[in-house]
């Protein structure tokens, strides 16, 4: 049996890990997306993403999906749900049980809802397996929701509701090295312009750079006592000292422990990085 995941799974979260999981569950699965956000298609500008494609579909599969189908939304935004339903997911893609949140929309102008998959499942004979809501703390588990806690520093709680900690990859590129003279070397990342950006601050993070973790500290923003060439992330790697310009680091992001701020002075700055850095230690 072919079973489907439906849905958008930008940050596969905690409420998207359930539809996926159901449908692992079966012999043979499949997750539906598409190449392009729906809404950059149709209004030019998708919404901030949580994780870059690469990243969603390992995530995907980490759920035990057997593979990522990909389709083009041009090629279906004017269909009607029926004809999407039977043409897509039947016909096409030959769908034995479907699997969606509770809140999953389809077809031209989002007129299809779970309660029309449910009757065009019941007329062809298709399992149907909905996902009920996930909440944390009262809050509706979403992708909207966790980028709206992540841009507020509230990043424990966009944490939870992702299930595992907000994380970014990049390029570490050279920075002014006035970090060094400190005694914080940092290493230094651009954020990709599709990104979701975090609230500019300080944060206890931890870092995977060369085949090792560590605990760091990272400033998000641009670090207005030194400056920075713009909106930018500088982590400084604990007991870590290596040069490692062009290779690649992950940086989790696991507590917010202040605002972005301009000290009077480079030394101001130096006393309060020190206590950051035992702050996080603490993390």
């Amino acid at each position: 049996m072919l079973a489907i995941a439906l849905g958008n799974f930008d940050g596969v979260h905690l409420a998207h890990r359930a539809v996926l999981k159901s449908a692992a569950a079966f012999h043979n699965s499949i997750c539906l997306l598409f190449r392009r956000h729906p809404a950059e298609v149709i209004t030019g500008k998708a919404p901030d993403r949580l994780l870059n494609a690469v990243q969603t579909e390992q995530k995907i599969l980490a759920c035990g999906i057997k593979q990522c189908v990909y389709l083009d939304f041009e090629q279906v935004r004017d269909m009607a749900p029926e004809r999407f339903f039977e043409e897509i997911l039947i016909k096409e893609l030959g769908a034995d049980v479907l699997c969606c949140g509770y809140n999953y929309t389809f077809g031209r102008q989002k007129a299809g809802d779970v309660t029309t998959l449910k009757a065009l499942c019941e007329a062809h004979g298709i399992e149907l397996c909905v996902a009920d809501e996930m909440d944390f703390e009262g809050e509706s588990i979403s992708s909207s929701a966790i980028r709206r806690h992540i841009r507020a520093g509230e990043i424990e709680k966009a944490n939870a509701m992702l299930g595992y900690p907000f994380f970014y990859e990049g390029e570490i590129i050279e920075g002014k090295r006035l970090g060094r003279t400190l005694g914080f070397p940092t290493i230094n990342q651009l954020f990709g312009a599709e990104m979701v950006k975090p609230k500019p601050g300080v944060y206890a993070s931890v870092v995977t750079l060369c085949g090792h973790t560590y605990k760091g500290l990272t400033n998000i923003g641009n670090n207005p006592t030194i400056g920075t060439d713009g909106f930018r992330s500088e982590t400084y790697v604990f007991d870590f000292e290596k040069e490692v310009y062009g290779e690649s680091a992950k940086i989790e992001l696991h507590a917010f422990l202040r605002a972005e701020k301009k000290f009077e002075s480079v030394a101001a700055l130096t006393a309060q990085v020190l206590e950051d850095i035992e702050r996080a230690k603490d993390v």
